[in-house]
């Protein structure tokens, strides 16, 4: 990573937020959803549930609105 930035870490600790919750189970969850949105036709990382989260936060920074 070149820069690391506001965005960058709050999609970072929306990641923890989701190890948080998960715990070891975490890994494979994500996992799993990689491998689910590639056999369904999608893209392993734009189409996983836990980077659309995680990209999500990092959206809140640039729309006050959703804070």
């Amino acid at each position: 990573v070149d820069e690391f930035d506001d965005h960058l870490l709050t999609h970072e600790l929306v990641h923890v937020r989701q190890y948080e919750r998960l715990g070891p189970l975490y890994m494979f969850a994500y996992l799993w959803a990689s491998a689910s949105a590639w056999l369904s036709g999608g893209h392993y990382y734009l189409d996983n549930r836990f980077e659309i989260e995680a990209r999500g936060g990092a959206e809140k920074l640039d729309r006050p609105e959703l804070r």
